[in-house]
């Protein structure tokens, strides 16, 4: 018999009781009408495909048709997160939200209450961080000898994924700051949420990379590529997927700075390689352990100084001119206009008068400037 039927009875009956949790939505909340109508037939779909699979009765039909219905479960689910409404903003460029931090809405409904969503996704990545370690000591208290390699791999690993939460922490800003959820710009909350998603995997496998290491010891002198190679991919896939979710909150901009991060990340992956001049595990977790440590640094010298964007700390004055054409994007100008101006700083357009905004325009644009042409010098000036 296939060993996959329980399992496909089983899925199926929880999307059986989605679409009844669904249908309920669809009928008693107006404004989720149409959410509702594409998870009831994603869900029908989703129940119909795995009983066709139970009557086939065939292994490497159940795995594709699990493939399908995973993958379009995950698409519908992570875009529920894109931004559906236009957030309200000020002059400055930054979100208008009232005294609870919830985040205005221009046009469409905005959120009551995003915390719970920045929470769990939060408490993913710490429960993740922390089973990496966890894993390590526990699953591998039958191999442990009472030696100091023994001792420091397991200190070095600690060390390493502490420094991991904190460049994740140093990702982390407040909904009323631009957060990724109410970002309706791209890269927006669709981003953020599967760049988790696989940052959680890649924790997760930094664990057992960990563990493989450390079972190894007993019996290699120098730990196969393999184990080498998931310890030191994943934690480069993780780090980049904290960047990831760095760049995807509107606080957070791109600046060259940000490139100095690349030959650490590229020096972790090598150290799976290097097995004449890493030889010992422990030798491995401390080059990967110094190469997130000098991240962490980089973030400390440089983030808040050229990573953030200046309209949430500083005056116009205080502006560069890559936040003069991120408050001009985020304030929807005309392409045309966003060009006009991308050459300029804060100071340079503080200065500019009225006739300074109109000539630096085409004659085409000069006074279509979404409708509020004649308070250009005024919005600029913050």
């Amino acid at each position: 018999p296939i060993p996959c039927v329980p399992w496909q009875s089983q899925t199926s009956g929880q999307y059986q009781r989605r679409v009844h949790g669904h249908i309920i939505y669809y009928a008693r909340l107006s404004r989720s009408k149409r959410y509702s109508m594409w998870r009831i037939r994603l869900y029908v779909a989703s129940i119909v495909l795995l009983l066709i699979t139970m009557l086939i009765d065939d292994e490497i039909t159940f795995v594709v048709m699990m493939i399908i219905v995973c993958t379009s479960i995950i698409f519908v689910s992570v875009n529920s997160f894109r931004v559906a409404f236009k957030p309200e903003v000020t002059d400055g460029g930054t979100f208008k939200a009232n005294h609870k931090g919830v985040v205005k809405a221009e046009i469409g409904r905005s959120p009551q209450d995003d915390e719970p969503f920045v929470e769990r996704f939060g408490l993913i990545v710490m429960i993740t961080t922390g089973e990496s370690i966890l894993a390590l000591i526990v699953g591998g208290s039958g191999v442990f000898q009472q030696q100091y390699d023994y001792y420091l791999l397991v200190q070095l690993a600690f060390v390493t994924m502490f420094y991991m939460a904190k460049l994740y922490f140093a990702s982390n800003t407040e909904l009323h700051e631009g957060h990724a959820l109410v970002e309706d710009g791209v890269p927006g909350g669709v981003t953020w949420v599967i760049c988790h998603g696989v940052l959680a995997y890649a924790l997760l496998f930094c664990g057992v990379g960990f563990k493989l290491l450390f079972a190894s010891m007993p019996d290699y002198d120098v730990a196969p590529k393999y184990y080498r190679g998931i310890l030191c991919f994943s934690l480069a896939i993780a780090i980049c997927c904290i960047i990831m979710i760095r760049v995807a909150h509107d606080k957070f901009i791109y600046h060259h700075v940000m490139l100095l991060r690349l030959p650490s990340i590229a020096l972790i992956i090598a150290g799976a390689f290097m097995t004449d001049a890493l030889k010992a595990s422990w030798e491995l977790v401390l080059w990967c352990m110094c190469w997130v440590i000098v991240l962490y640094v980089v973030d400390e010298l440089c983030l808040e100084q050229y990573e953030v964007a200046r309209k949430y700390t500083e005056t116009l004055k205080g502006w560069r001119a890559r936040e003069v054409v991120d408050w001009l994007c985020t304030m929807r100008f005309d392409p045309d206009v966003v060009r006009a101006f991308s050459d300029k700083d804060g100071p340079a357009m503080d200065a500019m008068t009225e006739s300074d905004v109109q000539s630096a325009l085409t004659k085409k644009k000069k006074y279509r400037l979404r409708g509020r042409s004649s308070e250009t010098a005024k919005a600029h000036r913050g």
